[in-house]
């Protein structure tokens, strides 16, 4: 019995940082499918439709037809994917400091309705609005919203939540790479701009890990 309880202490307190590790390596797994789905997606739309520049959707400066434009990213999209068209559920989602979101969308954009790829991953396309930089932005037309594991918890930008952009001059895609986006939007502790944990996909793309979840990442290695 007593042997049966040490064992059980130990499996409590070993339990929680598995499962930790198991939910980190899922997050991972599927945001790098769905990374990969979504650029060859656009590869294959580039060449029937042009890159998302020539869609005859607005500039991330101009506020007008917001869903209509969403709504054409999405239809372009997804005829190059296997989707089956999801239905729009609310759930409270927080910013990696653990600070809920004012409101899902982070009032820059406007959604298409939710897509459910067959890894179980909720996308939503987006034509961003209100967004802009110098000469270091690329300049963005079409935003997507990837959720990996849709209504489930956490629903943690960073963690089970990412913003992603389709590069407007070239099948490209990538995370936030806006002048005030930096090292300070992808931590557990620290925010910058609207959101902590919003360009966490870009570190992802580019170091293939989540190693922001376990330490706080240097300005040199984000800039590398």
């Amino acid at each position: 019995l007593i042997t049966l309880g040490i064992i059980g202490i130990v499996a409590a307190m070993t339990m929680p940082a598995l499962m930790a590790k198991f939910n980190e390596r899922v997050w991972l797994t599927r945001f790098k499918q769905t990374y990969s789905i979504l650029t060859n997606a656009y590869v294959m739309a580039s060449k029937d439709y042009g890159y998302s520049q020539d869609w005859g959707v607005g500039s991330i400066n101009e506020t007008e037809n917001l869903n209509a434009d969403s709504e054409l990213i999405a239809l372009i999209m997804t005829k190059y994917m296997k989707v089956t068209p999801g239905t729009y559920r609310y759930y409270v989602t927080y910013n990696l400091n653990g600070k809920q979101q004012s409101i899902m969308d982070s009032n820059i954009h406007v959604y298409s309705r939710p897509y459910i790829l067959s890894n179980g991953t909720t996308i939503r396309f987006s034509r961003p609005s209100g967004l802009s930089g110098d000469g270091v932005v690329k300049e963005y037309q079409a935003g997507v919203l990837v959720d990996v594991n849709g209504a489930q918890k956490p629903n943690t930008v960073g963690k089970d939540i990412f913003y992603l952009f389709l590069v407007a001059s070239k099948p490209k895609i990538t995370g936030y790479e806006l002048w005030w986006v930096n090292e300070l939007s992808c931590s557990t502790t620290r925010s910058q701009a609207w959101t902590a944990g919003g360009s966490c996909a870009t570190w992802i793309i580019k170091n293939g890990n989540m190693d922001y979840l376990h330490r706080e990442l240097t300005h040199d290695e984000w800039i590398k």
